[in-house]
């Protein structure tokens, strides 16, 4: 059972790597984000957000390039599931 679990960790760690080689600063996922990928956010300096609706996405984005945080955000949404 841990040799499945380490897999499984590994396999998680390596797509939130891959993401993080976009360069981004900001992560928005559709679905929950677990701890362990959020740490793996967090160490790379990555701002991971969940947000189910994608109006509110919209809304997100705007704030921060266009709206009152007028910050410079490289983002990147996940388009399909974590698996």
């Amino acid at each position: 059972m841990a040799d499945i679990e380490h897999a499984e960790r590994e396999k998680m760690r390596h797509k939130v790597e891959n993401i993080i080689k976009h360069g981004i600063n900001c992560f928005v996922n559709r679905q929950l984000i677990y701890n362990f990928p959020e740490e793996i956010f967090a160490d790379a300096g990555v701002m991971a957000i969940v947000e189910w609706l994608l109006p509110s996405v919209a809304y997100i984005v705007g704030m921060f390039t266009h709206g009152a945080c007028q910050c410079n955000v490289r983002m990147y949404m996940l388009q399909e599931p974590w698996e």
